[in-house]
């Protein structure tokens, strides 16, 4: 016999991931459609490189990401370094620039 153990309570954070939600573009979608986002980065293996290109209206940063061929991180990496001087680019936050 094993004691039963003790159930965790859950936290409000805590929702089963069919319930799960995210606005996009003032449409709710479920919260696992962003995985399909990704997928074709991971899947591919190739290097990718994350590029800040604006602020949006809330302030959250607004990124593309460069994906290169095998063995091209510097290829996606100078790409972003260029795209990045003709955008908004990445700008830091104050708490950042003071230290």
């Amino acid at each position: 016999m094993h004691p039963r153990q003790a159930e965790t309570p859950r936290r409000a954070h805590m929702v089963r991931d069919e319930l799960r939600q995210r606005e996009v573009d003032g449409v709710q979608r479920p919260y696992w459609d962003q995985v399909k986002w990704s997928a074709v980065a991971n899947v591919s293996g190739g290097p990718a490189t994350t590029i800040p290109v604006h602020k949006g209206r809330t302030g959250l940063p607004i990124g593309l990401q460069a994906m290169g061929p095998s063995g091209g991180d510097l290829t996606t990496i100078e790409f972003a370094a260029l795209l990045g001087r003709e955008v908004d680019g990445f700008v830091p936050p104050p708490a950042l620039v003071q230290i």
